[in-house]
């Protein structure tokens, strides 16, 4: 070996065995960073777990419609609201299951949806968190110009949501499927990192997007465009048939023996609740209208980033298809949610899936903006200020907004604890084959297991059923009804409901007035001894002549019955007719 050679080749190796001693330089950033988010991560964690247990007062009266679906599948009668009636009444099958499934070993159905509804709000933070770097703008010239603490902003504007922090406890499916969505697209961005789609991230991605889609069927709006951007893709020589079908396999292997079952069980491919509540008229887009301009009061950031962002990054020719895939999905969505009139839940329920997604968005626009700073000392000064003022501004508008403080009144009194006692004091009025006609089929029908006619038609196939004209003027999922069908079932209870409107938007029914004459057993607003929710026992009224229930239980209509006959249903006023007693 010549000298020269030989000179070159120890250099080289000299190199090599300085390259491990140098290599660990990079890592103070990385762990003073680490540990920057962490100390952003607590007590933005500990503001949400404040702000859920202040909500934790408080759960969804329809949460209960899926509770008894559950506890009917473990006591043996199948996925039934009434024993024999299969109608689908709920829209959260996986969600529905999952209960089930704990139940059968022994868990309290309630207890469980608000452990696992912070269980996935926990997860869906740390993802975002975990993959928070890595969904912030590609830094320019290949440095570390985008400060890496800037890729928690997405988790802690989360941990601010109000909205975020009332469904955490909600007892519904919403936080259980915007996890599944989330996985799906964090899958999908996986798959795109390489110069041809992966398999293995496809799969993963296929498999979140059926089990979201089996969560709520709305979502599988989100599998289907994931789908419809493999295809481009590989139309344009980007991938190929392995790809689709690593994606559309667990679609597919989930789908068919789902749809076949449901059609099969049910007769129908949708739930009950699609018929119950949508319709399409422009009265209902007109609601839907004024239910997405209350959202952007409340989330104004999110949707200024989402209309922002598409144009800012077309100037600057920053090409991310993760940031279209995302826009993309969030108007599709809420395209479905203008279709249907919004909803009638608090908080935003409809939103909670693109909560994570929005959030992105905002962390993302950040990012460009933080990007076009020159120096690391302003890039880091811009992202504190710009992450501080997010986060003021999400918590802020998110706490004032209507549709979230209609819950304080229902918290302040403590109307779940009400309801809850006045169900069980139902329960031990009246014998076990009550058949029961409400509103509000949640709480009650969980609580007392009777026989129950739900008045809206979510757990109704005939009433569900029912075209009405003027859809589009009450709230979402409260505007049918058939008082004649409802009466000749020979209810042995009428619950003619109240129209307490904060109440009613809040989830729960309001308590009646105690010893309000005709009105069934209900709780009043009290306190025992110890302060806690004491239920009032209502006297019962004398009965007067009716049509008999066949149980030797009348219930008493006033002469002018017509309009009830012709619809009860929620915030119908017993005065103008039909109040009913036993």
């Amino acid at each position: 070996m010549r000298r020269g050679e030989f000179r070159a080749t120890a250099s080289r190796k000299r190199r090599a065995q300085r390259a491990p001693t140098t290599a660990p330089r990079a890592a103070p950033s990385s762990e003073k960073s680490g540990w920057l988010v962490l100390a952003l991560a607590v007590p933005a964690l500990g503001w949400l777990g404040s702000r859920a247990s202040y909500f934790s007062a408080w759960m969804d009266d329809d949460a209960f419609i899926s509770f008894r679906y559950a506890r009917n599948l473990v006591g043996g009668m199948g996925l039934v609201f009434n024993p024999g009636e299969r109608v689908e009444g709920y829209s959260n099958f996986l969600w529905t299951v999952l209960l089930a499934a704990f139940h059968r070993v022994g868990f309290g159905i309630p207890e469980t949806a608000r452990v696992l509804g912070c269980l996935f709000s926990l997860l869906t933070i740390v993802l975002l968190l975990v993959w928070g770097p890595r969904l912030l703008p590609t830094p320019r010239g290949g440095g570390g110009a985008i400060p890496r603490w800037l890729g928690a902003l997405a988790a802690l504007l989360l941990c601010t949501s109000e909205t975020w922090a009332v469904w955490a406890v909600g007892g519904l499916e919403n936080e259980f499927g915007a996890f599944l969505v989330l996985c799906a697209f964090l899958a999908y961005f996986r798959s795109l990192e390489g110069p041809a789609p992966a398999t293995a991230p496809l799969v993963a991605s296929g498999t979140a997007c059926a089990l979201a889609a089996m969560t709520h069927p709305s979502y599988a709006l989100f599998g289907a465009l994931l789908g419809a951007h493999l295809l481009v893709a590989t139309a344009r020589g980007r991938g190929g048939p392995r790809a689709l079908a690593a994606f559309a396999g667990p679609i597919v292997a989930v789908a068919l023996p789902y749809g076949a079952w449901k059609l099969a069980y049910y007769g129908h491919l949708l739930p009950n609740t699609f018929r119950a509540k949508v319709a399409m008229t422009p009265a209902v887009i007109f609601r839907g209208g004024r239910y997405f301009r209350d959202a952007l009061l409340a989330f104004p950031l999110p949707f200024l980033a989402l209309v922002l962002l598409p144009p800012a990054m077309l100037f600057t020719r920053v090409r991310d298809a993760r940031v279209w895939l995302i826009a993309a999905a969030v108007v599709g969505y809420c395209a479905y949610g203008l279709s249907i009139g919004g909803e009638v839940f608090p908080a935003f329920r409809l939103l909670v899936v693109l909560l994570p997604l929005l959030f992105i968005l905002v962390q993302y626009a950040v990012g460009l903006v933080v990007r076009s700073f020159r120096g690391a000392t302003s890039r880091g000064v811009a992202g504190v200020t710009l992450l501080a003022a997010a986060l003021v501004v999400v918590s802020e508008r998110g706490y004032r907004a209507p549709r979230v403080r209609v819950l304080d009144p229902a918290i302040e009194q403590d109307l779940f604890s009400l309801i809850r006692a006045s169900a069980r004091t139902l329960k031990r009025e009246f014998p076990p084959d009550t058949l029961y006609a409400y509103s509000g089929a949640g709480v009650i029908a969980y609580e007392t297991g009777f026989r129950f006619i739900d008045t809206l038609g979510l757990t109704d196939a005939h009433i569900a059923s029912m075209a009405i004209p003027d859809a589009g003027s009450g709230d979402a999922g409260h505007e049918k009804g058939d008082g004649r069908y409802v009466l000749g079932r020979n209810p042995d209870v009428v619950h003619p409901a109240d129209r307490v409107r904060a109440h009613h938007a809040a989830g729960v029914p309001p308590p009646l007035p105690a010893g309000a004459p005709g009105l069934p057993l209900h709780a009043a607003r009290g306190r025992d001894a110890d302060g806690r929710a004491a239920p009032f026992r209502a006297p019962r009224p004398a009965a007067a002549p009716g049509p008999s229930t066949g149980r030797g239980r009348t219930p008493a209509l006033t002469e002018d019955h017509g309009s009830a006959s012709e619809k009860v249903q929620s915030g119908w006023d017993p005065s103008r007719g039909c109040t009913l007693t036993w």
